[in-house]
């Protein structure tokens, strides 16, 4: 199936889910449960996570999926199962004794890993990762007393430790009110980061802890410098300016900031865990990164959408967002306000409004800016992108004329004049936008901006086979590029068979010469329309493709998918039937009954699924459509 098409019908099965999430619940639940009884402990996991997801607060869920992790041998992520099924539910007996096992269980294999790298570091004692895993894992049994040993002689033998690192040290030493071990070696690794905001705002709070308060402040400015408006560093700065002295345990933020560390470390392991990428993205909206937390949950709304906790999130993080880039507007335009030839304030406000559409904003401010300053080529070159974007295709070439004048060494100038012309389609200077692009590709073949708009260009000028060379060579790069999708298309509507003009109607600039570049076929189309969820155009070059070269089973079953997106039920069932024709196989029925439920004919679901449905119970997406219809 085609990725557009299979997060369609995961999005719809995933709303269909929360419709009716009591019975949906029960049968994964009980699947679960036989699953487990059989010993398919995988398949049990998989039940078990989505049962979670719609019963958050029920420790039967958590208790069994603690039981699988322990017949897997994952023993830490049965303990955290174990342990929040015993915070829901203190009183039952089994989860208690469940939960005193497998913490037994869990620490004997954390000592026994401890025991491992103490060896090695008898053997090897220079080698500092040994010591690392060590200190780690003394941090996963709370024993930071023990962990900060560790952690110092790991120091002592690697000088190169990582922001990360240092982050969990110092988590240590609060643990353990260690402030001013903490305090020097923080003020020493923000100068060798003096990026990282984590470090400063980390700082910060050890400064404010030791009544070092102007010292704070500055630490938490650096932090919001760096990260503006995040919300850790903006507590802190407030406590450090009420000149109030604060103990360890009032720091919460601290807290804070190691969950999000931890679950980011849990998710670059393993990125299905959705459990562990909502309690992620909750932790980002506690502390202002409302960006970071968008880009996990457009993540997770092709499983999530329609879910009440997904929804909920969706709406804080966007509210989140709007107030932040209103702050963040403001804060540019002050600076503005009291020193107009503040460039980098101006950058950052021009790229934020352009992020919102506000070209007129931005236009206006670049335009005052340059008035001032005609031979800051770079800025020049922000305007043409912004009237570009705009539309104003003229006055961009006309900037963009400029900073080349300027400059005239800089390639992404010469891009945006080439694209420029060839969307304006001004024929008097497409010779120069040859000459433009032809540079460009000579000294980075695999521009894939620069392939698609000389492709474009010989378009323009009726040379349909080296626009079709170049349209594969891009293709190469990048099949989903935008750019190259429009490309593929005019292609196929103005010369399907991309057939070579004759040399006459040709311009006489000599181009880049290309040899050995396969054709581009009528599938190839398709498939780059179909990906950019352009379905109904994609059908055409489907048809045209099996006209030519005929289908296989695959093949059909890809343009079945295509009529599903383009809302032709119809057609896909008809292709459906033709295949059952021949043969009646279930993952073809099941397809099947996919398109009439979402032609919202759900009596022909039933009557299609309803005989799989006892010899299918494994089968998680066929019981919860059945169920749902």
């Amino acid at each position: 199936m085609k990725i557009t098409i299979k997060i369609i019908f995961i999005t719809l099965l995933a709303c269909f889910t929360f419709v009716n999430g009591q019975t949906n619940s029960e049968i994964l639940k009980r699947q679960a449960i036989e699953n487990i009884q059989s010993g398919s402990f995988v398949k049990a996991l998989d039940r078990l996570k989505n049962y979670i997801s719609l019963n958050p607060a029920d420790a039967d869920g958590y208790s069994l999926r603690g039981l699988c992790y322990e017949k897997l041998n994952d023993y830490q992520n049965a303990y955290h199962d174990f342990k929040r099924a015993k915070q829901i539910d203190s009183t039952d007996s089994e989860i208690q004794k469940n939960y005193l096992r497998i913490e037994t269980a869990w620490k004997n294999s954390i000592y026994d890993e401890i025991e491992i790298y103490r060896t090695k570091t008898k053997t090897n004692p220079t080698e500092a990762e040994n010591f690392l895993k060590i200190a780690d894992n003394y941090i996963l049994l709370e024993n930071y007393q023990a962990a900060e040993k560790w952690y110092d002689d790991y120091l002592k033998l690697d000088h190169n430790s990582t922001p990360e690192e240092i982050l969990r040290y110092t988590e240590a030493f609060a643990k353990i009110g260690l402030i001013q071990k903490g305090e020097t070696l923080l003020s020493l690794y923000v100068q060798k980061f003096p990026d990282d905001w984590r470090l400063f705002t980390r700082l910060g709070y050890y400064k404010l802890w030791s009544g070092k308060n102007d010292e704070a402040k500055n630490a938490f400015k650096s932090a919001l410098k760096l990260k503006p408006f995040n919300k850790e560093a903006e507590e802190g700065l407030k406590l450090a300016e009420s000149f109030v002295s604060f103990s360890i345990e009032e720091m919460k933020p601290i807290q804070n900031s190691y969950l999000i560390e931890n679950y980011s470390g849990i998710l670059l392991k393993d990125p299905n865990r959705d459990d562990v990428r909502f309690n992620l993205v909750e932790q980002l909206i506690k502390s202002g990164l409302y960006e970071e937390a968008y880009s996990h949950l457009k993540y997770l709304a092709p499983n999530y959408e329609g879910n009440s906790r997904f929804d909920d999130l969706m709406e804080i993080t966007e509210e989140g967002k709007e107030e932040y880039y209103d702050r963040l507007i403001n804060s540019y335009l002050e600076k503005l306000d009291k020193n107009e030839n503040d460039k980098e304030s101006l950058i950052e406000i021009s790229e934020l409004y352009n992020s919102l559409r506000r070209y007129d904003d931005t236009e206006d401010l670049l335009l005052k800016y340059i008035a001032g300053h005609s031979r800051e080529d770079d800025m020049i070159y922000l305007l043409a992108k912004t009237l570009s974007y705009d539309a104003k295709y003229t006055e961009a070439y006309q900037q963009i004329e400029s900073a080349i004048a300027i400059n005239p060494g800089e390639h992404k100038y010469k891009i945006l004049a080439a694209k420029l012309i060839v969307i304006d389609k001004d024929e008097e200077k497409y010779e120069y936008a040859h000459k433009l692009l032809d540079e460009i590709i000579i000294r980075n073949p695999n521009d894939v901006d620069a392939l698609t708009f000389l492709g474009r260009l010989y378009l323009l000028e009726n040379n349909f086979e080296k626009a079709n060379n170049y349209a594969s060579l891009a293709s190469r790069m990048d099949p989903s590029h935008p750019d190259l999708v429009e490309l593929l298309f005019e292609l196929g509507q103005k010369t399907p068979k991309y057939q070579p003009q004759k040399e006459e109607s040709l311009v006489k600039y000599e181009p880049v010469k290309i040899e050995n570049v396969p054709q581009t076929n009528n599938l190839e189309i398709a498939r780059n329309l179909s990906l950019n969820a352009q379905c109904e155009k994609a059908i055409e070059y489907y048809l045209d493709y099996i006209e030519e070269k005929a289908a296989n089973k695959e093949l059909l079953l890809e343009l079945a998918d295509v009529y599903n997106c383009a809302e032709e039920y119809d057609d896909a069932i008809e292709i459906y039937n033709f295949l059952l024709e021949r043969k009646d196989e279930y993952e073809i029925q099941k397809l099947k009954a996919k398109s009439y439920y979402l032609k919202e004919d759900y009596s022909e679901t039933i009557n299609i699924l309803s005989k799989y449905a006892v010899d299918h119970t494994d089968d998680l997406e066929m019981q919860t459509l059945l169920a749902d219809a």
